[in-house]
């Protein structure tokens, strides 16, 4: 009931694009991640790209911390809202 790609970046890639393109059960969830020691820091770009998919109706999060991924992912995959 899930599929993701972890997308690879390249100079041939739109910039900002999430890590992690997931859909689960029909829902659109973007994943960017950040180290845990806080060393890694979001680009300008990945903000708006996490933005623009929230703006179109997807789910998408910047996160360092596991277990708050976790949770939003169990939270989408239990959710009996379907459209």
């Amino acid at each position: 009931e899930a599929w993701f790609l972890k997308v690879a970046g390249s100079a041939a890639q739109r910039s900002g694009v999430p890590d992690y393109i997931i859909c689960i059960k029909g829902k659109f969830v973007a994943i960017e991640t950040k180290r845990e020691d806080g060393s890694g820091r979001a680009s300008g770009q990945q903000k708006i790209e996490c933005r623009r998919i929230q703006q179109a109706g997807g789910i998408a999060i910047i996160s360092d911390d596991f277990k708050e991924i976790k949770k939003l992912l169990l939270g989408v995959y239990k959710s009996e809202d379907m459209w």
